[in-house]
């Protein structure tokens, strides 16, 4: 007859190994009988192991939960900097906005401004690679949208319809979906028409042979 031996019987050997008592598996490995002082003995090891084993899973839970918190505040602090940051840089971008709209033909002020926003950009990048925020990036042809896009200029060509992306002046961002700045977009124009009053008027054939 084969000797087999399944998965359950392995089991069952297992969940019997771990259930017997010290005086069981003693008994099973050495084929003696333990004495009452010895048994209990073992039943006294036993529970000392079983209170260290206790005793190490309390103090990792405990630190566990001290590192969890830990984390919590540390991510409510670094979510309370996001926002501070991003609020600052909207208020430069208006800031911005509203020195263009002045005009200044100032090469300080000129130099002043595009320093400002060279930083701006710069702190916006690496919250962008750093992946807590995302970037809008329109590319040429794209329709234009509102939400996202913000016309700055438009572009006559006859390559493009009219109302689509034609250039992007600067890109945009998002914060877990909720935007910061629109993208800077040039928008393509209606095509240049020529009017009836600016074409030049039709010739008479009888003058024209005339000057001939």
């Amino acid at each position: 007859m084969a000797f087999q031996v399944t998965v359950h019987d392995i089991n069952e050997k297992l969940f019997q190994s771990f259930t017997a008592s010290p005086a069981e598996r003693k008994k099973t490995h050495q084929g003696a009988k333990l004495s009452p002082a010895e048994e209990l003995e073992a039943w006294r090891k036993r529970a000392e192991q079983i209170t260290r084993d206790y005793q190490r899973l309390v103090e990792s839970y405990r630190r566990l939960k001290s590192d969890l918190k830990q984390e919590g505040e540390w991510r409510r602090r670094c979510n309370t900097l996001l926002a501070a940051s991003l609020r600052n840089c909207r208020n430069l971008d208006f800031a911005l906005a509203a020195a263009c709209e002045k005009g200044s033909k100032d090469a300080a002020f000129t130099g002043l401004v595009a320093g400002i926003e060279q930083v701006m950009q710069d702190q916006l990048r690496q919250l962008n690679a750093q992946g807590l925020i995302e970037a809008i990036e329109p590319q040429p042809s794209e329709i234009f949208d509102e939400r996202l896009h913000e016309a700055v200029g438009t572009l006559q060509t006859p390559e493009l319809a009219e109302g689509l992306i034609a250039e992007v002046a600067d890109v945009g961002y998002l914060c877990r979906g909720k935007l910061i700045r629109k993208a800077k977009v040039v928008i393509a124009g209606a095509p240049e028409q020529t009017s009836a009053a600016d074409a030049p008027p039709p010739q008479n054939a009888d003058a024209q042979s005339a000057r001939c």
